[in-house]
């Protein structure tokens, strides 16, 4: 059986004291089981260190992987956590049983240290969602300040990644932008608009390239195209 599959149809089951925190944090928030997991297993994948194994009685809440995953809804996210969590693991998947395995001992990490981080919020929602977006737009901190990895690449911080886009009329250097600088940004949104034939997709694929070369081979990219 594909791996994927093995995942989606998998029961995820947690211990009691993991059951309390996802009460917790669902009467906080009005958020459902499924989203504050995905958002626990995210959270535990900002740690460098590896999750520590779930043993014991796991007879608390229970999670179908149709359910965790959204599959029929969202099935991009499935395959992706399941690349992230090898990636974070360092190695391919020894089998299936290991990659389940890895997923309920984010999960349960993942609670724990939400629920760590919300009573440092004084157990407002609102305020830890804020304490999370910036640290996973903190791209400066480095590993050996905090030990945690960089928003981007584990061991190090992501190079600054400047693309030249055209040039002003009358000016000989090229017009750059930084897509990554949120210190100066607070986003990294780019939109490129014109007439048909004006040439959106030339430049879109330049920026591309050059993006792909001004990044090191320890920066992943991702391209995703709708069309």
């Amino acid at each position: 059986m594909p791996l994927i599959r093995h995942l989606e149809i998998s029961r995820y089951k947690s211990t009691d004291q993991a059951r309390q925190i996802l009460n917790t944090l669902n009467q906080l928030s009005g958020l459902q089981d499924h989203v504050l997991s995905r958002l626990a297993i995210l959270r535990s994948l900002s740690e460098a260190s590896p999750p520590p194994r779930v043993t014991g009685d796991r007879s608390g809440k229970e999670l179908r992987g149709e359910t965790l995953f959204r599959s029929s809804q969202d099935p991009a996210f499935l395959p992706w956590c399941a690349a992230m969590i090898a990636e974070h693991a360092g190695a391919a998947f020894e089998d299936d049983d290991r990659a389940f395995d890895l997923v309920i001992d984010h999960w349960h990490r993942g609670l724990a240290l939400l629920h760590m981080d919300l009573e440092s919020e004084n157990r407002d929602f609102n305020a830890l969602l804020m304490a999370l977006a910036r640290r996973a737009a903190d791209t400066s901190r480095g590993e050996e300040k905090t030990g945690v990895p960089s928003a981007a690449v584990v061991g190090g911080t992501v190079r600054a990644l400047t693309v030249p886009i055209g040039k002003i009329a009358g000016e000989g250097a090229p017009f750059t932008i930084t897509l990554n600088d949120t210190r100066r940004y607070s986003n990294s949104h780019t939109a490129v608009s014109g007439m048909s034939g004006s040439g959106k997709t030339q430049l879109a694929m330049q920026i591309l390239a050059s993006l792909a070369k001004a990044a090191g081979p320890e920066t992943g990219i991702i391209f995703i195209d709708y069309a």
